[in-house]
């Protein structure tokens, strides 16, 4: 099987990522790769797999034909067999497709072709919804720049890794989880932490906070004092100090602040507006 492999990774690098990303194949599980030179039967197909003790009904299979004195048919064109039946709805990046099954059929009675045929059990198939690739994220419409045909196509290079996962998704999927870890390191320290000493302390502040203005106030004997009075309580002030400290008051009792360094910095800007 080895030489097939050699053989078919020659003509299409990409074979094997395309079929893990296509079809679901788990090349770190168990497989065979079957070569076929020249036209052959669906049945002749079957009776090869079976022989080699695997189940041609319920395995999952892909074939891939070459035809190398072709032109048109220069690359590897995927099918799949499934219960006897030909599929060739496939769009594989990376491979050829057939767009009619009559297509298919020429290539495959075809005496120049070359075929490989990998069969896999399908308990290490993966699901289609667990394989990362978005054809909308491929190809898409900017109606809005139009051109003789109304629309122009944009379209995006997919770099994918050995797994046959699209490299830049599999980035953001590890650095999302990566953010999520932090997350939940930074909160389960916060929760290791008791803050109530701080609100408590805070309160003390404030309470002589609202013990200057009184005295500012008693002692104001002009509109301009009073002015000056006025200025300490409005939003710039001992209402904006209440504001914050109510909710670091109430985030601190509920466990809320998502890290130590959030809970810091809603303590520190409370003191700084009080000028302690």
């Amino acid at each position: 099987m080895k030489n097939n492999v050699k053989a078919l990774n020659k003509i299409n690098p990409k074979a094997f990522r395309a079929m893990h990303q296509e079809v679901g194949f788990d090349f770190e599980k168990p497989f065979a790769l079957f070569r076929i030179d020249g036209n052959f039967t669906i049945r002749k197909l079957e009776n090869l797999i079976d022989e080699a003790g695997m189940n041609s009904r319920k395995d999952a299979i892909a074939i891939l034909i070459h035809e190398p004195r072709s032109t048109w048919h220069k690359d590897l064109r995927l099918a799949t067999l499934n219960h006897g039946k030909i599929e060739v709805e496939h769009r594989a990046y990376g491979l050829g497709n057939f767009w009619r099954k009559s297509d298919f059929e020429d290539m495959r009675k075809s005496r120049n072709a070359e075929t490989f045929v990998i069969v896999q059990s399908r308990a290490f198939i993966k699901a289609h919804e667990e394989k990362p690739i978005d054809l909308n994220g491929r190809f898409k419409t900017a109606p809005h720049r139009r051109t003789w045909n109304g629309f122009r196509a944009t379209s995006s290079t997919y770099t994918l890794d050995k797994s046959g996962y699209i490299v830049d998704i599999r980035k953001e999927n590890l650095k999302r989880r990566a953010d999520d870890l932090r997350k939940e390191r930074a909160k389960n320290a916060y929760l290791l932490t008791d803050n109530t000493a701080k609100v408590e302390e805070l309160r003390r502040k404030i309470s002589i906070r609202k013990a200057e203005i009184v005295n500012d106030l008693i002692s104001a004997t002009d509109a301009k004092s009073i002015k000056n009075v006025a200025s300490k309580l409005d939003w710039g002030g001992l209402y904006s100090i209440m504001n914050l400290f109510e909710d670091y008051e109430r985030l601190t009792n509920e466990r809320g602040y998502s890290s130590i360094e959030s809970s810091e910095r809603a303590y520190n800007t409370i003191l700084e507006k009080l000028g302690a």
